[in-house]
Formats: structure tokens, sequence, C-alpha cells
């Protein structure tokens, strides 16, 4: 926006998956709360501007920094919020240092906000996600003969401090904000606090018990297994080849025979 100052901290949330970016973007980033989103989370694929930091396409950083600032509405805290930028859980985030080098060439002033989780919980919520997005596998294990041609899921992927520790290296130790997964269930205000110390301007609200609701909760392990199988016969961006393509109530309902059945 011209003739008014973009500011000089505000943030990128670049997830991990499952780690509440949905509550983030759902309750916490609103205009409510003083928020101005510059991305299109919905549908991040067709967003010009993450393509430029995940994908690389037409990265320069002054035509990014550009962008936020056409999108910028010149009242609300700037914020770009997508778990892409932490990788992919498919791909074993085999991406995730080169997009951090792209957020800190475009954007050495602001603040990174990262949420973390415990790996066995976050390999649980992720392969259920994988499962509801059309994934085939039983569990996330790596094939180690692919692995060497094809990126792919990687246990290190879910060693989220690892991450942490690289954005660490990039930008001012201050400048990096943890959010702790299990902070979240117990008092949205936990997440908010280092937000707003690192930010170094008190917000203008404070959350409470009526904000901490689920958003995106995890299936039951059974309709995992139903879904899972239901996926061989429908097409999807994880699974672009079905055996035979049905419409998903027959499909569904092969699933459930099959998970009668053992499978």
């Amino acid at each position: 926006m011209q003739g008014v100052l973009f500011p000089n901290r505000w943030f990128i949330h670049i997830g991990h998956h499952k780690t509440g970016t949905s509550w983030m973007q759902q309750v916490l980033f609103t205009k409510e709360h003083g928020f101005c989103v510059l991305n299109n989370h919905k549908e991040p694929w067709k967003d010009s501007l993450l393509r430029a930091l995940v994908l690389g396409d037409g990265f320069e950083p002054d035509r990014v920094r550009a962008l936020v600032r056409e999108r910028w509405d010149g009242k609300g805290i700037p914020v770009i919020t997508a778990e892409r930028l932490s990788g992919h859980p498919m791909s074993g985030g085999f991406d995730q240092d080169i997009i951090a080098e792209r957020i800190c060439s475009a954007f050495p002033e602001v603040i990174v906000l990262i949420g973390t989780r415990d790996a066995d919980e976050a390999k649980s919520s992720v392969y259920k996600q994988l499962i509801r997005e059309g994934f085939l596998g039983k569990d996330l294990q790596a094939l180690e003969a692919t692995d060497w041609k094809v990126p792919q899921m990687r246990e290190t992927y879910f060693q989220h401090a690892v991450l942490l520790r690289h954005y660490r290296s990039l930008f001012p130790e201050e400048q990096v904000v943890e959010l702790p997964y299990a902070q979240l269930s117990r008092s949205p205000q936990l997440w908010v606090d280092p937000m707003e110390k690192a930010f170094g301007t008190p917000f203008s609200f404070e959350l409470s018990n009526r904000h901490r609701r689920r958003v995106n909760a995890s299936w039951s392990d059974r309709r995992t297994r139903v879904q899972r199988v239901a996926n061989y016969f429908e097409k999807s961006p994880l699974n672009p080849y079905p055996l035979i393509r049905l419409n998903k109530r027959l499909a569904r309902i092969i699933g459930e025979v099959a998970v009668l059945f053992g499978a």
C-alpha cells in the first residue's frame, strides 16, 4: 500500500504440518485480532508469492518484497502463513533449507514462527492427513532403493528441532519463535505471549479458552483404514492413476468391506 510505511517487524508462519497451522489461520490470524494475511492459505499452490518462496518460480528478493507490500491492507500486522514453507512430509522436507534461505534473503526483518510437536504424535497425525489426500501406504516408511532417486519420506522430517536450529543459524535468535503444539492444548495464550515478545509491542487482544477449539481434527484409526483402501479407486495428487476410478461412495463401500476382512 502506497503512502503508508510497511512495518519493520511482521510474521512468517511456516508450519510444520499438523502442528496447529489450521488453528493459526482460522482462529488467530484474523482481522478481529489485528492481522492481515498476505497469502492464499486455502489454495496455496495457486499463490504466486508462495510459489516464489517454495518453488523458486520468479524468485527475486525485490519482487517478493513488492508482492508483500502490494497485498498489505495498510493496517493489520502482516502475516504469511503456509505449512508448505516447512517442506512436505511426502518428500521428506528435502527443500526446507532452500526455502529458509529464500525467506531470509527476501525478509531479513521478519519474525519466523515454527510449530513443533512430539515426533510420534506428528507422524500419526501426518499419516492420517496423507490418507485423506490419497496416500496408499500402510505406514510412512521410506523405500531406500527409490529414495536415492526420488525425494520421499524421511525420519528427519519429524525432528522439528533440526529446522528450528537452521532458522536460528540464519536469523537472530529473537526473531525465531518456537510454538510447541502441546502448549496450544493447554492455553492459546502460551503461543501468543512469545509472539508478542518478539514483536516488541503488545497486541490488542488476549486469547481465552473459548479460542481453544479443534480445527481439522484427525480421523479415527478405522476411518483411516477404510479410506486407505478407497484411495486405490479414487484419483488424487498422491494417486493420479487409480486401479479403476470409482465414485467416492462406491470406493468407500469397498473400503468398508476390505476392513471387515482385515485390510
